[in-house]
């Protein structure tokens, strides 16, 4: 009775507030919400209607006639694939704050170059471009792409981070995991960000260090935030100290060149000038792109002279939050929009090793397929699911939260009609995504995992 009693009063207290403030359930519903900052969002509209606004973001609908057997049925088109017998590298992702080249949105002069280093290489070197489904912020939704190999096209407005990952999740990590390796994260600021101390483990991670697991006066900074070099040399001691037969995968999201860009301090000093567009703003977030280039240079350096292979994986999570005025600047007047649009949502990306692999340039692609293609690249044993994405790829070359890019380059909004075959491979990908996030009990396990499990 008394549970009865408040529920009821809760409900008609939310009518109430609704009425007062001329605000329908609908609109309720479609409110946008501060996932980072809770608290901005229950003053904005109220601790009531944000938290209703908040249970809306996290549901999520069953894809059209969706049903287990029918994953089931799709599972045994795609079996699991062994991988090489030769030795497996040590693999090294670092996914590197705010990293771009703004040069691929439009012609683009500098007083220096940028990515003098990132732009040499050559040998042992995959190296192309990688859609990703933010701009300017919401790093964890790059993390979740690349990890899982699911896609935020079917996830619109959310942050899985927060709202989904509340259990174990079959992923890159738990699969090179069960192939031997040590999963070690590392991101160098608050360990709560994100709730990243939380789905890590989730997804697979063995540790995770943290900006509270160092000690700050033995840490590089620029602008306040732990620079890229300090990073790697957390990332090379945790090679230079593991056991003899042991492999290692880091996962080094970095913090460096964290937005905005109108740092004043005097221990930073600007070196990068764009000719024709005058902004400090754009001037100091390519300084901090060519440290990046620079410390990218010293961590390949020590790498070439390890003894063992290692396979290191390098890319930007999103474009950085720069003015409009810039990004009107340097979009051609003849370019289509929505083409344009995309291209702020591509970033530079490379595979190095320091073993020979077959080089390739002008790579394009998205996040989730690249961990995919990476284990493939390293010679792991693959699972269906990346068999899948792998396949998939061949048709859709690309996709994000906002489009896809059909085999001869165009892009799609999902909304747009196209041929029956990518909206159909499209749905097929969505059911088979749902099935590893949101199913618990008729969970396609085997689809999901390697043979090694």
């Amino acid at each position: 009775k008394r549970i009865g009693l408040y529920c009821g009063s809760v409900i008609w207290l939310t009518l109430m507030y609704c009425v007062l403030f001329g605000t329908s359930y609908i609109s309720i519903l479609d409110m946008t919400i501060d996932m980072w900052d809770s608290k901005t969002s229950s003053e904005q509209y109220g601790t009531v209607l944000a938290f209703l606004a908040y249970g809306n973001s996290m549901k999520v609908e069953k894809p059209e006639n969706y049903s287990v057997s029918e994953i089931e049925e799709e599972a045994t088109k795609y079996k699991m694939e062994e991988g090489s017998d030769e030795e497996t590298p040590n693999i090294i992702v670092v996914m590197n704050e705010s990293f771009s080249d703004l040069s691929y949105l439009g012609d683009l002069e500098t007083n220096v170059p940028y990515l003098e280093f990132f732009n040499s290489l050559e040998e042992n070197t995959i190296k192309g471009h990688v859609v990703v489904s933010i701009m300017g912020g919401g790093t964890p939704n790059s993390e979740f792409e690349f990890l899982t190999g699911h896609s935020l096209a079917f996830l619109s407005n959310s942050i899985p981070y927060i709202q989904y990952i509340q259990s174990s999740h079959i992923n890159m990590t738990s699969n090179l995991k069960s192939q031997g390796y040590s999963t070690t994260a590392i991101h160098l600021m608050q360990e709560v960000n994100w709730r990243r101390n939380v789905v890590y483990p989730y997804l697979g991670f063995d540790d995770f260090i943290s900006i509270e697991d160092v000690d700050l006066e033995n840490e590089e900074l620029v602008r306040n935030y732990i620079s890229d070099s300090a990073t790697y040399k957390h990332v090379l001691d945790l090679l230079n100290n593991k056991d003899d037969d042991e492999k290692i995968f880091v996962f080094d999201v970095t913090g460096q060149n964290h937005g905005g860009y109108t740092y004043a301090g005097t221990d930073f000093e600007t070196e990068v000038e764009v000719i024709g567009f005058d902004s400090s703003e754009v001037n100091q977030y390519l300084t901090l792109i060519r440290k990046s280039d620079q410390a990218l240079e010293g961590l390949i350096e020590e790498l070439e002279e390890y003894e063992e292979p290692v396979l290191l994986v390098f890319y930007g999570d999103h474009y950085p939050g720069l003015s409009e005025e810039f990004f009107d600047w340097i979009k051609s007047d003849d370019e289509d929009d929505f083409d344009f649009f995309q291209k702020e949502f591509t970033v530079p990306f490379l595979i190095w090793a320091n073993y020979d692999i077959e080089e390739q340039e002008n790579v394009y692609t998205s996040l989730n397929y690249l961990g995919a293609y990476v284990q493939q690249i390293a010679g792991l044993d693959l699972s269906g699911y990346d068999e899948f994405r792998l396949e998939l790829s061949e048709t859709i070359p690309a996709m994000n939260a906002y489009g896809y890019q059909d085999q001869n380059g165009v892009w799609y909004n999902y909304d747009e009609d196209n041929d029956d075959v990518y909206s159909t491979l499209l749905d097929q990908y969505w059911k088979l995504e749902y099935n590893e996030l949101f199913e618990t009990k008729k969970k396609v396990v085997s689809f999901f995992e390697t043979a090694a499990n």
